[in-house]
């Protein structure tokens, strides 16, 4: 999925590029292509949760899940790359849940895991938080 291209002299910066009229050939444009490799659409959200890998335990939030990962922010710990982490979210009025999978990278306040993607528990879990955050925001 393209999210945006655009084309503009290299070199340029925000302020001075050229318009589409421009005598710049086509020789010296930069194409910037954004590609979105998720495998599965996201719901944003902001659930309280634990992290549990190995022997360390710690806390997060909850910002984004999908069928295939999770983006937790506002972490107090980050599991190292490829380790093994279970994390056990808080969602009102459901019961916490479960979901166990493996950090898959490090972002500046926080980590992202992946999981099975076609485990239908997961699937189930994920519909059921999808549905409870779109009651939540059709709330007045």
């Amino acid at each position: 999925m393209i999210h945006s291209r655009r084309m503009f002299p290299v070199g340029a910066d925000a302020d001075s590029r050229a318009p589409p009229d421009s005598t710049i050939g086509i020789e010296n444009r930069l194409e910037i292509v954004v590609v979105d490799k998720r495998r599965s659409p996201r719901c944003i959200t902001r659930f309280d949760s634990l992290v549990s890998a190995e022997r360390e335990e710690g806390a997060g939030v909850l910002t984004e899940i999908s069928y295939s990962g999770a983006r937790l922010e506002e972490t107090s710990m980050r599991p190292p790359i490829d380790s093994k982490v279970t994390l056990y979210i808080f969602v009102q009025p459901i019961a916490p849940f479960e979901l166990t999978g493996t950090v898959l990278r490090h972002i500046d306040n926080g980590f992202v895991i992946t999981y099975e993607l076609f485990d239908p528990a997961v699937q189930q879990l994920v519909d059921d938080v999808t549905a409870l955050v779109a009651e939540q925001e059709s709330e007045p």
